[in-house]
Formats: structure tokens, C-alpha cells, sequence
């Protein structure tokens, strides 16, 4: 759940700059957060960038991918389960990418 909220919010902020990145969360907030949840500070940056880097690698595979499909055609429920479950990309962020 967590790696899908993080990839979430990363879709959204290169959607509007490519050079924004998860690590320019204030450190504050990640402690505040942690604290709240009786959390102790650990590698929670290092897990955060660990996962924008996964995602990247990701795009950058998904998009050769998906180059591979007709621009502007809707993707059928089946196509979309092969994207998933071949290429671990979820209809949405197809969608996403496709838009």
C-alpha cells in the first residue's frame, strides 16, 4: 500500500516537473509523521529514494513497452492484465502514461 501511495504522488510530481523528487520532503515532516506513529527516525529517506529509483527504472521500461501499442486506441482489460503482470504496470499508471 505504501509503495503504491509513494508511486502515486511521484506520478503526479514529475506530471508537472521530471526534476522533483520524494527526497525534497522536509525533514520535519518525515519526523512529525514518525513521531506521531510512536516511530523511531530510521532509514526512512533512504527507503523513499530506494523506491523513486525502483519507480524510474520502472518508467523508463514501461514506456518502451507501451511504445509498442497503437498511440490514441483504448487498452482492452486483457492487455492491461499482461502489462501488470508481465511489466508490474497497474492499469492506472498505464492510463497515466498513455494520457
Amino acid at each position: 500500500m505504501l509503495r503504491r501511495l509513494l508511486r502515486r504522488a511521484l506520478t503526479i510530481l514529475w506530471r508537472e516537473d521530471e526534476n522533483r523528487s520524494l527526497r525534497d520532503l522536509p525533514g520535519s515532516l518525515i519526523h512529525d509523521t514518525l513521531t506521531r506513529f510512536g516511530q523511531v527516525d530510521g532509514s526512512v529517506r533512504e527507503v523513499i529514494e530506494q523506491e523513486e529509483q525502483r519507480f524510474a527504472q520502472l518508467l523508463t521500461r514501461g514506456r518502451k513497452v507501451l511504445a509498442q501499442f497503437e498511440r490514441g486506441r483504448p487498452l482492452g482489460e486483457k492487455e492491461l492484465t499482461y502489462l501488470h503482470g508481465t511489466h508490474g504496470l497497474p492499469p492506472e499508471l498505464v492510463t497515466d502514461l498513455l494520457a
